[in-house]
């Protein structure tokens, strides 16, 4: 029974991981899209425009790469009680994280 299992559970991941093998540009735009329309609604997105994005483009011209101190105002509105869902999108990013720890 755990046999039969196994080989189902490995199909199951063999063909989910055939879609982004085939096409991974697809793949990263759907991802790439579904994040910003979660996170259009938090404060970040919204400082940054995030529902008027529609390409990597527009991205890198409305989100600047910065450091710690350039995303402090984030931080310290989650440190002071803000709901850090407002924010960021926690739980989105941790799903990326833990599926790429998957694929290596």
């Amino acid at each position: 029974m755990r046999t039969i299992i196994t080989i189902l559970f490995a199909k199951l991941i063999k063909r989910r991981n055939q879609k982004w093998i085939t096409n991974p540009i697809k793949r990263q735009t759907k991802t790439f899209n579904k994040l910003l329309t979660s996170a259009s609604s938090t404060t970040f997105g919204q400082d940054h425009g995030f529902s008027k994005i529609s390409s990597y483009e527009d991205f890198k011209k409305r989100v600047p790469v910065r450091d710690y101190e350039g995303l402090k105002p984030y931080v310290d509105k989650v440190v002071e009680g803000e709901k850090e869902k407002e924010i960021t999108l926690k739980d989105e990013l941790e799903k990326i994280n833990s599926n790429l720890g998957m694929l290596s």
